[in-house]
């Protein structure tokens, strides 16, 4: 059993990579031996779990990651860069999602029958999977350190994308094109931020559509948009109102941990941005230092789940966001990336 696992003396630290259901007990046990936890995303898919994980951090000291690779991204941590240089001004909204047809890879088999993700679909009108979205943004927009989500109103389409593709790949008497799906084709969340400001998270998972994650986010002198790869900053571009590339800001601004870890960064998969988090990891593990992403911001991540039914659920109300810090956020300093 991974209990006896996690109580080895010769290990470290231990990364988690199983079902949603089993990331939370997982981790649990992990930090109550001891040892340095890297959970893959989400961290929680409840709130009493978002709480669990954020208790046993304060209670027994240890680190607990969730590993939200987006966060790492070459092109996020420049961005990150310019807004704490000061080019797009006080950061006022930002527009964020998890785009990506997985109806027929990810929740189906090539039978129809569902794996383990696809079962949650069934009982389950949420944002599925909100933590790619939202990685960049947190830091972006210095929640949990400065300001902090507020309150969440989501809402959902109906749900017809399921079965509409198994009804246009297996044939419409296919019993996946007939079983009822609780889950709405797009979810789309709006939260307000306590001092004011707003983001829009959206999961777009159970249509035809290419990938994306349509991130935008935008201040008082400017803004980046992910799907043109521009900026417009004001006073600084060339024509006004007009976009201009954000591949020389990506130059310019370049984080060192890119800097430093491409020649490695750049043999491995995914772009290299795995490599660079499970780096930064490993170093806070050797260091005994903090995670790069911590507990609070990886229970805030993970809420919207829990949040997001509970507002559509209620018809699209507001809900509370419930503050993970305790009331540091006012006083917490960014962290994330900061050399």
């Amino acid at each position: 059993m991974y209990q006896e696992l996690v109580k080895r003396d010769d290990l470290d630290a231990v990364l988690i990579a199983t079902p949603w259901n089993w990331h939370t007990p997982m981790a649990l046990d992990s930090m109550r031996a001891g040892k340095y936890t890297g959970v893959e995303v989400p961290a929680a898919i409840s709130m009493d779990e978002c709480w669990a994980l954020v208790n046993t951090h304060e209670e027994t000291g240890v680190q607990c990651m969730m590993l939200e690779n987006w966060s790492f991204r070459r092109d996020n941590l420049a961005i990150l860069n310019m807004i704490r240089a000061g080019l797009l001004g006080e950061i006022m909204h930002a527009h964020c999602s998890y785009s990506h047809d997985c109806v027929g890879s990810y929740f189906f088999d090539g039978e129809g029958n569902p794996r383990w993700p696809g079962e949650f679909l069934v009982d389950n009108n949420r944002n599925q999977y909100p933590t790619h979205a939202q990685g960049p943004v947190l830091s972006w927009m210095d929640i949990n350190c400065g300001d902090r989500y507020a309150s969440l109103t989501a809402m959902a389409t109906a749900s017809k994308g399921i079965n509409a593709y198994f009804a246009r790949t297996k044939g419409p008497e296919h019993p996946t094109a007939k079983r009822p799906f609780k889950q709405g084709d797009v979810v789309t969340c709006l939260v307000r931020t306590q001092k004011g400001k707003t983001i829009v998270i959206n999961c777009d998972m159970m249509l035809p559509r290419p990938y994306d994650n349509r991130w935008s986010v935008q201040g008082t002198l400017g803004i980046y948009n992910e799907q043109r790869n521009s900026v417009y900053i004001e006073g600084r571009s060339p024509q006004s109102h007009q976009w201009e590339p954000f591949d020389p800001y990506q130059t310019e601004f370049d984080h060192p941990w890119w800097t430093e870890l491409e020649p490695e960064a750049a043999q491995a998969g995914h772009g290299g941005t795995d490599f660079v988090e499970l780096k930064m990891f490993i170093k806070a593990v050797r260091e005994k230092g903090p995670t790069p992403v911590d507990i609070y911001d990886s229970a805030t991540m993970s809420s919207i789940i829990p949040l997001s039914e509970a507002s559509i659920a209620q018809g699209g109300m507001p809900v509370e966001c419930p503050d993970f810090t305790r009331g540091k956020w006012e006083s917490t300093k960014p962290k994330f990336a900061v050399v």
